[in-house]
């Protein structure tokens, strides 16, 4: 079979071989030029914000902890939106996307805004929606980009081209990706990050975005209308004065990006020299071409002499690297100033030193029908919490595709199958992920899974045709929001695998830890196979954890800003109590480490004598009348409460001192108060 690639990529448009078309990343033009003052004067200055969770956050980049409680909660949270579109570009039907995926665009805007320390409340207006709506269209209708389209086009509109002119555009991108891409402004023709410059721009409170997902053959699109009335005037505090990207503090690796800019307004940077040092040694860093027109006076210069046409992400740091630049040299008002900030930057994956777990502590064995008071390590910043109890039971078996669907969440393009039967590593069938387009293609295991000592995970993989833009990833999540990479193949722009393999990744960094697991056959840039046929793609069978279990029937329940929960278990069974913060009022961070607890029945005491001295106050005695052994003492809780009626208890310590077959049982506070009722449970 002829193969042919699909091309991400940053050239002009054209026809590849076997009329494949080419379809650019991301902008190649030079950001829309800043508005007339005329028209400025036609538009909104302000509109109430949508909604709390899309803006006016609060964040200090210095405290690691914070910047990266940030990126895997507001950041993740517009990862894979469903857009919801409902146009059509054969008909020219713009359509529009679903009001979730406008504020999951909106999100991901005011996070960037929020961590470069300007006002992240900004909002959308339902007239710049429609209009750059129009705009995406005729972006994806032509597989090309202009600010300024001819009426030649297909699915021209004056409103549409209008907007093209008052707008960021992207072409194989749309919503929260698409905002990446423009903070990026990587390519020949972005040497000057305008179209950064203007999300970026601190005057700004009114955007409005459309957006078209890629279907057949018409690519993703998107259009960001970047000019409201505040344009040109007072300019708002901004936290450091000046505008960076990558700004002052700890910055997550994903968003750091190749090209790093310094703006301040009315700043001539023609005579400024910028020196940065990498973990305290110096590095190159040259500087592009110094472009006015967008936004703020703005300088860019490339650390480490890294690519500013580079696709790829910002290298992943094993650990913590910290950046100081220096700017000398830059006149403002007539007069040199110099400008010296550090960028740290890190894996939000990794926690710092200063994270911290809502670690549990309370009794491991509760009767049931009763409820255990629990307390646990209060989480900066955190506005209130949940509690998610739930029953465990050890995971056994495989999932290797024979069971359908029904054991898994699948996320696909559609247009090919996910379950094949014509390859296989063994049974019947395999999942098969392909990309019928440049959108990752993922399907979950539709368990929730708490890791014990030794837990792993196995599968059979085989990588067929793939570029080494096309990765083969299975990822991990916390909260159901952000995912981590556990794995990870690129393909090598070939056949590469012709057999199945098995695959065995420890989960040890997991421990007592609960994970969603999915399999992400992921694409970065640049070029693609788009074919979908078996041997095209990833394939993965035979799935299979050990030293795991599985939680079922969660219980979720919603606390303030407190550190003590009680917790009612009314059968008997092996549970998991979590603890997950929430930030920001809404967002979710990982789930904190389980506390196993046991709920069964109340043993029976046969015998039992006291109070007596010492405060010895009990005397327990096998059901049997047997003796008791010094070990024996972790088979029991015992308990006590002041009120029989509604009773609250507390543990007491039972001694390995053995009188005559007896355990013995201490409460401190006996005799006072005179009343007291006890119980002893099995554990």
């Amino acid at each position: 079979m002829k193969r042919f690639l699909f091309y991400l990529s940053l050239l002009p448009i054209g026809i590849w071989a076997g009329e494949v078309p080419v379809i650019s990343s991301s902008e190649t033009l030079p950001a829309p030029a800043a508005p007339t003052a005329e028209f400025v004067a036609t538009l909104p200055k302000s509109r109430p914000r949508l909604m709390d969770l899309t803006g006016n956050y609060g964040v200090v980049t210095t405290n690691r902890e914070e910047s990266r409680n940030l990126f895997n909660s507001v950041y993740a949270a517009s990862v894979g939106v469903d857009s919801g579109w409902n146009g059509n570009v054969t008909n020219c039907v713009a359509g529009a996307t679903t009001s979730t995926f406008k504020e999951a665009v909106l999100r991901r805007i005011n996070y960037y805004r929020a961590m470069a320390g300007l006002p992240s409340s900004t909002t959308l207006d339902p007239t710049f929606n429609g209009n750059v709506q129009e705009a995406a269209l005729m972006m994806s209708a032509n597989n090309a980009l202009s600010h300024t389209p001819p009426n030649t086009w297909s699915c021209f509109s004056l409103v549409g081209s209008n907007a093209a002119a008052n707008a960021n555009i992207a072409i194989g991108s749309s919503g929260p990706s698409a905002v990446d891409g423009f903070i990026r402004d990587q390519g020949a023709g972005n040497v000057a990050v305008g179209h950064r410059r203007w999300l970026l721009y601190p005057q700004t409170q009114i955007f409005g975005t459309g957006d078209l997902p890629g279907a057949g053959n018409f690519s993703a699109a998107n259009a960001i209308w970047v000019f409201d009335g505040n344009y040109g005037g007072t300019r708002p505090p901004a936290r450091d004065g000046f505008v960076a990207w990558p700004p002052p503090g700890f910055v997550p690796s994903p968003v750091t990006f190749n090209r790093w800019s310094f703006s301040f307004p009315g700043a001539n940077f023609n005579g400024t020299t910028v020196t940065v040092t990498s973990n305290g040694v110096a590095i190159t860093a040259p500087i592009e071409t110094v472009t006015p027109g967008a936004g703020e006076e703005t300088i860019v210069f490339r650390p480490g002499s890294l690519s500013g046409n580079a696709t790829t992400s910002y290298p992943v740091p094993t650990a913590d690297t910290v950046y100081q630049v220096t700017l000398n040299n830059v006149v403002i008002g007539g007069s040199s100033s110099n400008f010296t900030y550090r960028v740290t930057v890190f894996d939000p994956a990794t926690k710092g030193p200063d994270s911290v777990d809502p670690v549990i502590s309370g009794p491991g064995a509760v009767a049931v029908g009763t409820s255990g008071a629990f307390t646990f390590v209060p989480v900066a910043k955190a506005s209130g919490y949940q509690t998610i109890l739930s029953l465990r039971t050890n995971l056994v078996g495989s999932e290797g595709a024979e069971n359908g669907l029904s054991g898994i969440i699948s996320n696909t393009s559609g247009g090919y199958p996910l379950i094949i039967s014509d390859l296989k590593a063994s049974g019947a069938k395999a999942f098969h992920l392909a990309h019928s387009t440049a959108v990752d293609q993922t399907f979950q295991i539709n368990r929730t899974v708490l890791v014990r000592t030794g837990g792993q995970l196995q599968f059979q993989s085989r990588l067929g045709w793939a570029t080494s833009s096309q990765l083969a990833k299975v990822q991990v999540s916390q909260n159901g929001v952000s995912w981590d990479d556990l794995y990870s193949q690129a393909g090598t722009n070939g056949p590469n695998e012709g057999v199945f393999s098995l695959r065995t990744i420890p989960l040890t960094a997991y421990t007592n830890r609960t994970l969603q697991v999915r399999f992400n056959y992921a694409f970065a840039f640049g070029s693609f196979f788009p074919q979908t046929n078996s041997d095209v793609g990833w394939l993965i069978d035979d799935i299979a954890f050990t030293n795991c279990d599985e939680l079922t029937a969660p219980q979720t329940n919603t606390l303030a800003a407190t550190t003590n929960v009680t917790v009612a278990l009314n059968q008997a069974g092996s549970f998991a109590l979590q603890i997950r913060p929430i930030v920001y009022g809404v967002f979710r961070l990982d789930t904190g480490p389980a506390k196993l607890i046991t709920a069964a029945a109340s043993s029976k005491i046969v015998s039992l004598t006291g109070p007596s001295g010492n405060n010895t106050l009990l005397l327990l005695r096998k059901p049997d009348g047997s003796a008791f052994s010094a070990g024996d003492v972790s088979l029991f809780e015992v308990q006590s409460s002041t009120n029989p009626v509604a009773p609250v208890w507390n543990s007491l310590r039972v001694t390995p001192v053995l009188s005559n077959g007896y355990l013995r049982v201490v409460d401190t506070a006996a005799p006072v108060p005179p009343a007291k009722f006890y119980r002893v449970l099995s554990k």
